[in-house]
């Protein structure tokens, strides 16, 4: 079997597409001597990367990662190719893989298309969950390309201990969509693209027209609903909010239930923690909350209240609010639960073209306009109202998490540390399709309970490189300088 392959024209399912040359993809030819790393492809420096010519699953060399990394420093490599699609399509990448003592974390193939510095579908084996040992097998995944797209590329990852081997590459255009597209199928997705037509924020500032004549094009020969996901998370991409996203059926209903959902294990609850400093200042840390389970979101708005009734008394004359390690999720049970230290009244908005919704936290309840949302089951009020309040927030303060930091923006007596968040202050709505999935859609914009519109990062009042909790924290240090100068 030849040892280099070609991305091949997508001929008759794509038409007038370039055939372009990915290189070097079983990893024969290497760059030097010295380098002893195989030709075409980027290796991430920091990673133990070697070329094996022990047992490659065919030829003479095969790749190996090997080490302990996690998700935020994982080991890759990979390849780009200059990329200029005539029509919508799949591609399919695929590569022999085999792996020992894989543990926490994951690893495998990924891939993406761009257009420019914009993606426009991106793909990785985070939901295979491979562990342990395995011998060589192919695996395979696919990315959706439309006439915007310039670039690709492909590559390996090891997000996780243990050892990974990466053989014959191949690239090729997915031709598993044969015969006629079934009606329901397209009645599936004309109904999605309807929501997303009359809801989405940014609908205006894109072309839905086109987008929409490539999704239906990514549907060809669909025969059920799940056939129509990859289109339907190619629109929200496409919708460049950075926000929207999609679940599945079995993704929803683990949501609603915190229930595992295949490989998956349940949702953990994690609780705000908090401590009193100096005797003076009580300490919360607000994590993310991202379940839709009822029970659960009572469970984290009584213990934010309960956390906050035990760290009050007279002796305490201000309060820290953590965001950062807030990346977001539900944001009504954190609201309820830290309404006592935010204070009565509105707080902010959600505001889509000339409408807004308020939110408010009353009598122990956060509210969206009049409609109770989250109750805290044993409202409690500090001995001492309106206190001054500092809030320090991150780059993983997202999405809820950007919505209390909103809520904070205008109270007086408050004042915001640390760097800017995440930027996703944008109202997501969702809407469930026929089948049981989920679409969640950025709708409106964040704006403070002064009219302050956000929609991006969110700067603090003093910017302060990022710190964590505990000794040497220097947003923590700054915050707490601030609270005592202002007593």
């Amino acid at each position: 079997m030849p040892k280099s392959f070609l991305l091949l024209a997508f001929l008759a399912v794509l038409q007038n597409t370039f055939a372009q040359n990915f290189q070097n993809l079983s990893f024969e030819v290497l760059e030097s001597s010295e380098k002893a790393l195989p030709a075409n492809w980027v290796f991430r420096k920091e990673i133990p990367v070697a070329v094996d010519n022990a047992a490659p699953e065919s030829g003479n060399r095969s790749v190996c990662l090997s080490g302990n990394f996690s998700g935020n420093a994982d080991g890759y490599f990979y390849q780009k190719l200059a990329f200029h699609p005539k029509s919508a399509g799949k591609i399919r990448i695929s590569a022999f893989m085999r792996y020992e003592q894989l543990e926490k974390g994951f690893a495998g193939l990924f891939a993406y298309s761009k257009q420019g510095a914009r993606l426009v579908s991106s793909k990785n084996m985070y939901d295979k969950q491979l562990a342990g040992t395995a011998g060589w097998k192919r695996y395979s995944l696919e990315i959706l390309v439309d006439p915007t797209v310039d670039t690709i590329c492909i590559g390996g990852q090891l997000a996780a201990e243990g050892k990974i081997w990466f053989d014959r590459f191949e690239v090729e255009p997915d031709r598993s969509a044969r015969g006629k597209t079934r009606r329901s199928a397209r009645k599936y997705l004309s109904a999605f693209l309807d929501i997303v037509e009359e809801n989405a924020l940014y609908k205006d500032s894109v072309d839905f027209k086109a987008i929409k004549k490539y999704a239906s094009q990514l549907i060809k020969g669909a025969q059920t609903t799940a056939d129509c996901y990859p289109a339907i998370q190619y629109v929200l991409t496409k919708l460049n909010d950075h926000h929207s996203f999609f679940w599945n059926p079995d993704q929803v209903k683990a949501w609603e239930t915190n229930q595992s959902s295949g490989n998956a294990e349940p949702t953990p609850l994690v609780y705000s923690h908090g401590r009193v400093i100096d005797g003076t200042v009580g300490y919360i840390s607000m994590p993310f909350f991202a379940l839709g389970d009822s029970l659960a979101q009572q469970a984290f708005a009584d213990s934010l209240q309960n956390l906050i009734r035990s760290l009050d008394s007279e002796a305490i004359e201000g309060w820290v609010l953590d965001l950062r390690t807030n990346t977001g999720g539900n944001c009504w049970p954190m609201l309820a639960g830290i309404g006592p230290v935010l204070g009565e009244g509105v707080c902010g908005y959600f505001v889509a073209n000339q409408a807004r919704i308020d939110w408010s936290y009353r009598n122990g309840g956060s509210y969206s306009g009049s409609q109770l949302i989250r109750q805290a089951g044993m409202p409690y009020q500090l001995l001492k109202p309106d206190p001054k309040v500092a809030v320090l927030t991150g780059p993983q303060t997202s999405s809820s998490g950007e919505v209390v930091t909103v809520a904070f923006r205008g109270r007086p007596n408050t004042r915001s540390f640390g760097e800017p968040t995440g930027g996703y202050s944008t109202g997501n709505q969702n809407f469930k399709l026929s089948d049981g999935a989920m679409a969640f859609i950025a709708a409106s914009v964040y704006a403070d309970r002064d009219l302050n519109l956000y929609g991006k990062k969110i700067a603090p009042d003093e910017v302060i490189p990022i710190g964590s909790d505990g000794a040497g924290d220097p947003v923590l240090k700054r915050a707490l300088e601030w609270l005592v100068k202002h007593k």
